[in-house]
């Protein structure tokens, strides 16, 4: 596979001449990247914190500036260019902000991965990509990624550079502490980036996001697209230098990269991170650090508002702001949450990897937080189309559009999939269905994909079917998700198994894990059907599959 310069990817689409001039002349475009925010920092503000996590402790943007530099140095000498892909596949640690701006200095491109993942997952974005290298920990959560790369290695050619953070780099593997360690990586000047520098146009991340046809597809951010994104919370919310960023969010996933690593450096806040999700520690965590905003989903809301050791904490008095997205926001999720954080304005509001959409602010009334998932963010627009891409009233439900300067630049190496989900004028087809009413606020109604969000992650059924329904006893499995009001979904497999064969749930989480599906992928219940409902021209009809779980669910719970 022969990789491009980021600003000549396959799959990108260019902006009209006129939105690029309306975005900078509004100031969302900014035509610098990530790096020269960094730089700002060191000079304004050395010695204020930029990353704080549980493992390491503190690091001030004097020393975030130095490791980045030193990490950059020593990658380029390991062979890493402009345009390279690689990807970083590590906890919530304060590494992943030195390896995102270690490889922006030397124009590669960041490919952000859930440290979920597992061999299936790594394969498929490493051969997508092309990746010359991957950044992953040892062991973690009692997996071994040097085993898993060990494994991988010899299927992936383009990979040459495994760089690994702990103790047991394997013999090929580059260990981050030695290459960090090594004196000849000088690092009092960084002239030495001139020439590869990225442009603010060019590819500068790629994330993966589950599509609906089970492939997931690459979504592209520049330098620019992505300031828009953190320039659009400046605007809207008046972040600053003064805030503290708490993220519990996976770094892994596009939020935790564009509203945790990217935000803090764009304004020069301070990110504080929590590696695993844990309710009481994260509440102890915003208390101790005093942060003044952060951005999680429904779960882990519900899970901060319900827990006992909130009182403990006085309520959180410097938590501002927590914007909450990622799936359904429940009216009485965001009342409770009014209720029990008095001192923060709970904005719900809707976004995806391609760009951020609708939230909330001080002057939204009441009603609208409560049954709404917001209007549209400074500087982007949102219209409801019909399936022929026109305009509809006021009220009807349609597919939800976007246009703005913070909308990606297209699906990497998938140029059919960019013109599909574009309109003529620009707008991006969202696949959610959604109401506007006349003031502007959307509704979330449904989603034309068949999508299962569980938690805040997005899961294509059609992924897990693919590899499930290889089984000699499965006759035909289809993927549902089922109403969970913890997570939001969780999912349900149903089966038309083989004459005479048995099958348990058990057998299909074995199946998952020696498939090297990730944990969140797998089945959590089982139902055994005869025939699954399908469609006159043959496709499985999801819609009748949620009614029925959904319908056994609440037949169970009023017999229990």
């Amino acid at each position: 596979m022969i990789i491009n310069a980021g600003s000549m990817l396959k799959g990108r689409r260019k902006t009209p001449p006129h939105l690029e001039t309306q975005y900078r002349q509004q100031g969302f475009w900014t035509d610098k990247v990530l790096t020269d925010y960094l730089e700002a920092c060191i000079v304004k503000q050395p010695e204020r914190v930029a990353v704080l996590d549980e493992r390491s402790g503190s690091v001030t943007y004097s020393q975030l500036g130095e490791r980045a530099t030193r990490l950059a140095l020593g990658l380029h000498e390991a062979g890493v260019s402009k345009g390279d892909f690689f990807i970083i596949q590590i906890p919530n640690w304060y590494e992943f902000s030195v390896i995102h701006l270690a490889l922006t200095y030397l124009g590669a491109i960041s490919v952000s991965v859930p440290v979920t993942f597992r061999h299936h997952e790594v394969q498929f974005v490493a051969r997508a990509t092309g990746a010359k290298g991957i950044a992953i920990p040892d062991d973690y959560q009692d997996f071994n990624f040097v085993e898993m790369m060990g494994d991988l290695r010899g299927e992936l050619a383009n990979l040459e550079i495994v760089l690994v953070i702990g103790e047991h780099a394997a013999t090929g593997m580059r260990s981050y502490q030695d290459l960090m360690s090594d004196p000849r990586m000088v690092t009092d000047s960084n002239k030495g980036f001139g020439a590869t520098k990225p442009r603010p146009d060019d590819v500068t991340f790629v994330v993966f996001t589950s599509g609906s046809t089970g492939e997931p597809k690459g979504v592209m951010h520049t330098s620019n697209t992505l300031a828009a994104i953190n320039a659009t919370y400046v605007k809207e919310y008046g972040v600053s230098s003064d805030d503290v960023i708490f993220m519990p969010a996976p770094l892994g996933l596009s939020v935790g990269l564009m509203h945790g690593v990217r935000l803090a450096v764009f304004t020069g806040a301070t990110l504080v991170l929590q590696e695993r999700w844990e309710p009481e520690k994260s509440i102890h965590l915003i208390s101790q650090e005093r942060a003044t905003l952060t951005v999680v989903v429904p779960t882990m809301l519900q899970d901060i508002v319900t827990s006992p050791k909130l009182l403990d904490h006085e309520s959180l008095p410097s938590l501002r702001l927590v914007w909450v997205g990622g799936a359904f926001v429940s009216p009485s999720l965001v009342q409770r949450a009014h209720a029990n954080l008095p001192h923060t304005l709970i904005s719900p509001g809707w976004g995806m990897s391609e760009g951020i959409g609708s939230c909330c602010n001080d002057d939204t009334p009441v009603s609208k937080v409560q049954t709404t998932d917001g209007r549209a963010f400074p500087g982007t627009e949102l219209k409801i189309i019909s399936p022929e891409g026109e305009g509809i009233p006021f009220g009807d439900e349609g597919e939800l559009a976007m246009r703005g300067p913070q909308l990606f630049t297209g699906y990497l190496h998938r140029p059919d999939l960019t013109d599909a989900a574009f309109l003529s004028d620009g707008f991006l087809r969202t696949g959610d269905l959604a109401q506007m009413d006349s003031d502007g606020y959307v509704k979330i109604t449904g989603r034309v994909k068949d999508l299962i969000i569980r938690g805040g992650l997005n899961i294509s059924p059609v992924e897990v079917e693919e590899i499930l329904s290889g089984d000699s006893r499965i006759t035909t499995i289809a993927l549902a998700g089922m109403p969970d009001e913890r997570l939001g979904e969780r999912i349900c497999a149903f089966v038309v198994p083989k004459s005479g064969a048995e099958l348990t749930l058990e057998d299909l989480a074995d199946l998952a894990e020696r498939s090297g599906l990730a944990k969140q992928k797998w089945p959590e219940r089982l139902e055994i059907l005869t025939e699954l409902p399908m469609t006159p021209t043959g496709k499985v009809q999801r819609y009748a599959l949620k009614q029925l779980i959904t319908e056994k669910l609440t037949e169970e719970s009023r017999t229990a």
